[in-house]
């Protein structure tokens, strides 16, 4: 037995696929909060604002690139009115 009087059971961590993550993160979008969503989906809050970081992350990562590309495309093109 354990010195602290827990025993040795641990809880596993929970995978969730991509296409379940979205699903979620739809719901919310939708207009359901996040309290509402966990509780139904028995999830943490905090697990669905991490979903969220993340997904608004990758969001501004891509529209940087995308920025990135337009400039080079556009100071490309202007180099060839030179």
């Amino acid at each position: 037995m354990c010195s602290n009087g827990k025993d040795n059971y641990q809880k596993k961590r929970r995978k969730y696929d991509e296409s379940f993550k979205e699903e979620l993160l739809k719901m919310v979008k939708s207009g359901r909060s996040v309290a509402e969503v966990s509780r139904t989906m028995d999830l943490g809050e905090n697990l669905l604002y991490k979903w969220k970081s993340e997904e608004k992350s990758q969001e501004m990562s891509v529209k940087t690139l995308v920025n990135l590309y337009l400039a080079i495309c556009g100071a490309a093109r202007a180099a060839r009115y030179v």
